[in-house]
């Protein structure tokens, strides 16, 4: 350090002439020694008298505040004082030199300091007294705290934002100590709970959770001690009102600055969501006019009995209910007074099935009735079958009030007996299907189980179906005329015989095919076809001499 005049110079200490020599050796030693402290201290180092007149600088002050060390020895400290801060400066340095203390860095000792090139920075400063035979001096160290302010303010803003997320967050976050007191818990925490802050502070996690829990928060806290963590975990919570709340629980161990252990657990309400997935899974199952099960949710159900036949080789049955004459309902009294219906007659049903088979609409007036666990043995199961089948037809025989009018309810109702693997359930479907039809052919308001005979007879009809079609497009019919005599013997007339050339089966009568034509709807087409054969060959008759004659 250079430039700077001795203690000695400043009046430090005068010594006599007697001691003049020793002393300035000693003066010299001791201001290198103090040049040799200030160069080796990291903060900027002043020293002034009890007048302020800087009188030692050390080196570090002019990466501080721009000045060199021997710019500042003989100026006053309020050299290095804001303007907008002197007035002031001069009272407490009086006030400090009334009752002069050594203040330490720290404990929030920070001021602006004025830079030589007019700006300023921030800086913590240290005060110390020096006594001497000539008088106090006051020693002024320096830190440049800059950039740790600039740290602190980003370590800050940063816990003023997460701070802002923590109580802005939907999200319930709470801490608690490992016996499940609450420390601390953030407004959706509370929300979540139904308690204000100052009762949830009262109660602990256990308080919260319902009795049933305590093997799976067993589970969650041997997970929490393996691994430091639980969860995703979903329960419930009890609020204060006694309502009960379902939430997702995700949990971690932490460890406190006083070594103890807490836990910080997010708790999201998730009851939107199962409110939701509910309402999903109702109009993905269920049918929306009766609340039965629908199609997907029978097949479901089906295969899950198949399997459970297999398994334990009882017998399970299906049963298609089908309404008679619904279709007249429709047409004649509408679309709502066929719901009507529809929701009384699933309602009636309803009350005579057990508990543990399935019930469900297909769509139209259609019903099918799973039971399962009817017993080891055909014969008794296919009885169990149709002792059900036959309760539910008189369940529904009956007069149903639909508004001001009543209707006469029957159903017609196929069935079919499934065991283990041997059925697949779109087979057991079509099977009830078949069955039903014949109830329908049979007279309706009865119960038909399925046969193979059934199903060959079906096949055949609709294969007969198809062949019939297709020779309609492909004109295979022909049509055969029987003369019709007077009793004279004289021909008054011809009688069109219509016959079926088959390309397979040969000559067809109408007995084969006329039933099926008028079922399916063909009969219109062929009896067009019919009329305009005949015109047309009566017309070729006409031109004929002898049968002008």
């Amino acid at each position: 350090m250079s430039h700077k005049p001795t203690p000695a110079a400043h009046g430090l200490c005068r010594p006599d002439a007697a001691q003049q020599a020793p002393t300035a050796h000693a003066l010299r030693e001791s201001e290198e020694c103090l040049n040799a402290i200030f160069d080796a201290s990291p903060d900027a180092m002043l020293i002034s008298d009890a007048s302020g007149i800087i009188v030692l600088a050390s080196r570090q002050v002019e990466a501080l505040l721009g000045y060199s060390a021997s710019e500042l020895l003989g100026q006053t400290i309020d050299v290095l004082v804001p303007q907008h801060a002197r007035h002031r400066h001069a009272g407490l340095r009086e006030q400090y030199l009334d009752a002069p203390s050594t203040r330490r860095m720290g404990q929030r000792r920070e001021i602006r300091a004025l830079r030589k090139d007019g700006g300023e920075c921030l800086v913590e400063i240290g005060l110390s007294q020096v006594l001497t035979s000539v008088g106090m001096f006051v020693a002024t160290s320096l830190r440049d705290i800059t950039r740790r302010k600039a740290a602190e303010d980003k370590v800050r803003e940063h816990a003023e934002r997460l701070h802002h997320l923590y109580e802005m967050s939907p999200l319930g976050i709470a801490l608690t100590d490992m016996e499940g007191r609450f420390l601390e818990f953030n407004q959706a925490f509370q929300h979540i709970c139904g308690y204000p802050e100052n009762e949830l502070k009262l109660l602990d996690y256990w308080a919260l959770t319902p009795r049933s829990f305590a093997p799976d928060e067993a589970e969650q806290l041997n997970s929490l001690e393996q691994h430091g963590r639980y969860g995703p975990y979903e329960k419930d919570y009890v609020r204060k009102d006694g309502s009960v709340v379902p939430v997702r629980l995700n949990g971690v161990l932490m460890k406190a600055r006083n070594g103890k252990r807490c836990i910080w657990s997010i708790v999201e309400d998730i009851s939107t969501q199962k409110s939701n997935a509910a309402e999903i899974r109702q109009l993905a199952f269920f049918d929306q006019l009766t609340g039965l099960p629908n199609r997907a949710l029978l097949q479901d159900r089906l295969r899950c009995a198949i399997v459970a036949s297999g398994r334990t080789g009882s017998y399970g049955a299906l049963l298609l209910i089908d309404l008679d004459n619904f279709k007249e309902i429709n047409d004649t009294r509408g679309h709502s007074t066929g719901d009507v219906l529809l929701t009384k007659v699933a309602d009636i049903l309803s009350q005579n099935v057990r508990a543990e088979d399935t019930l469900s609409r297909l769509g139209g007036d259609e019903f099918v009735l799973l039971l399962s666990n009817l017993g080891p043995e055909a014969s008794e199961a296919a009885l169990h079958a149709k002792t059900i089948a036959e309760k539910m037809l008189v369940a529904l025989n009956s007069r149903v009030e639909l508004g001001a009018e009543t209707h006469q309810c029957t159903a017609s109702i196929g069935a079919t007996m499934f065991s283990g693997h041997s059925l697949a359930g779109e087979e057991a479907m079509k099977q009830a299907d078949l069955a039903m039809y014949r109830a329908k052919a049979a007279g309706r308001n009865t119960v038909r189980f399925f046969d193979p005979a059934m199903e060959a007879a079906m096949l055949a009809r609709a294969a007969l179906e198809a062949d019939l079609r297709s020779a309609l497009e492909r004109k295979q019919f022909v049509l055969h005329y029987q003369p019709q005599v007077d009793g004279a013997g004289r021909m008054v007339g011809a009688e069109a015989l219509l016959r079926w050339h088959h390309p397979e089966r040969g000559i067809v009568g109408p007995a084969d095919f006329i039933g099926l034509a008028e079922e399916t709807g063909l009969i219109l087409p062929l009896g067009l076809w019919v009329l305009e054969t005949a015109c047309v060959q009566l017309a070729r008759w006409a031109q004929l001499p002898l049968w002008n004659t």
